[in-house]
């Protein structure tokens, strides 16, 4: 019995994850969670017609969404778009028809 004891501890102390990278984990589902939420707030701010804040949020959620998954991610190529249509209501329509060429 106490051998048995003894190889499920062993089993899970070798399968568990470091401090480190428990630490990773939890970093990242934290900027997952900060990119959701820029990108929802700036689009209720875009919604009450409040561009000049959403524009910024958009930016900062799209900065994110690169950091998190790279540039060919789909939560980044969604990022991307609702800044350019973001873009597109301010009037940016260079910089807005740019950033819908990369998705």
């Amino acid at each position: 019995m106490a051998a048995l004891r003894d190889s499920a501890i062993g089993l899970y102390s070798s399968e568990s994850p470091s401090a480190a990278e428990e630490a990773a984990a939890v970093e990242h589902t934290a900027d997952e969670i900060t990119a959701a939420a820029a990108a929802g707030l700036a689009a209720c701010l875009r919604g009450l017609g409040r561009l000049d804040l959403a524009e910024d949020l958009y930016r900062r959620a799209l900065a994110a969404q690169e950091h998190l998954h790279g540039h060919e991610h789909p939560l980044t190529a969604a990022a991307i778009s609702e800044l350019g249509k973001c873009l597109h209501d301010i009037g940016e329509g260079e910089e807005a028809e740019r950033l819908h060429r990369l998705v």
